[in-house]
């Protein structure tokens, strides 16, 4: 499932969006308990971005969760890995996800560079055109 980055969003203002789920929020001072993320702000991360920093921490905040509660995020995980280059760390933990959740040939597949756009992993949009070749 490729996601195209169509609203960019410096890594910054990424980071900003994560906050909650990664780190909590401080109010008055005071840090307030890490939230749940959901599959909805994992989807406003990849339309922003695919920052190697901020994609790490999405995942990170989806490991976090309980491992009955990681599987509606598989299509988020591929996505992850749909015509996207990652660096390390970041296919370990994709992968991980995956046996947590029993998607692994789904994830195996997604890691298969397609024919078409192809998203560099970088602070900022650039990409390539794909021929079918493995990550």
């Amino acid at each position: 499932m490729f996601v195209d980055i169509s609203a960019l969003k410096s890594p910054i203002v990424v980071e900003n969006i994560l906050t909650p789920y990664k780190k909590g929020v401080v109010v008055r001072g005071v840090r307030q308990p890490k939230q749940k993320i959901t599959p909805e702000v994992c989807r406003e991360v990849l339309l922003s971005t695919n920052c190697a920093r901020n994609i790490k921490d999405m995942l990170d905040c989806i490991a976090m969760l309980p491992i009955d509660e990681q599987l509606p995020f598989k299509d988020v995980v591929l996505a992850v890995f749909s015509n996207r280059e990652q660096p390390h760390p970041i296919p370990q933990i994709g992968e991980t996800l995956a046996k947590n959740s029993g998607y692994l040939a789904d994830f195996d597949e997604a890691r298969k560079l397609k024919e078409g756009i192809i998203i560099d992993s970088a602070q900022y949009y650039s990409t390539g055109l794909g021929v079918g070749r493995n990550l």
